[in-house]
């Protein structure tokens, strides 16, 4: 029994396809980042005097309460202050054109082996997917030139995610093992059911 092939058209009109996003933030506050850490290091010390003097029996003290709140005072600053950057994959023909652009080291075995050069390419993804902030190129320079190297890799790491990882169809062993337990308090299946 042979079946006709499916249409192409027809599943993708079905399935609705879309590239793939991530997002993340960065803070580009370091002094912001400066006082949250020495802030906590205050309220842990602050904490560890109150078990000492066993006041946590008794509730938090005042100096804990008012460097938690602190804390969590510069937390929301730097939330509010947080650059957060959305990345989508790009389709796969403008993938090769930006490979292109980057042919591999004279030299480096592994971008002769890949076809291109890999740090120009993860530098060049940043821009090519990034789709939330928008920058102009002055912009975009600034933007560069602030940004530290534990920043940028983060940003180069979403980008790579998001071209590079294969969405397989997932399956939850989790769901299955919650799902085929019986529920409690039901009966067992009377025999031959």
């Amino acid at each position: 029994m042979s079946t006709a092939p499916q249409s192409g058209a027809d599943i993708l009109a079905r399935i609705k396809p879309r590239l793939r996003e991530e997002s993340t933030q960065i803070c580009l506050r370091p002094d912001l980042l400066d006082a949250w850490e020495e802030a906590n290091e205050e309220l842990m010390a602050s904490q560890q005097e109150d078990i000492a003097a066993r006041r946590l029996a008794s509730g938090t003290s005042e100096g804990t309460r008012l460097l938690a709140e602190k804390v969590q005072q510069i937390e929301a600053e730097i939330e509010e202050n947080a650059l957060r950057v959305t990345f989508r994959a790009i389709p796969k023909d403008e993938w090769t054109l930006l490979c292109e652009q980057y042919p591999p080291r004279i030299g480096n075995e592994i971008d002769a082996i890949v076809g291109y050069d890999r740090d120009g390419v993860a530098d060049a993804s940043v821009r090519a997917c990034m789709v939330d902030p928008v920058f102009d190129d002055a912009s975009w320079a600034e933007f560069v030139k602030v940004c530290n190297p534990g920043e940028w890799n983060e940003l180069k790491n979403v980008a790579a995610q998001v071209n590079r990882a294969v969405t397989s169809v997932p399956k939850s062993a989790w769901a299955e093992r919650a799902l085929s337990k019986r529920a409690g308090g039901s009966k067992p299946p009377a025999s031959g059911e």
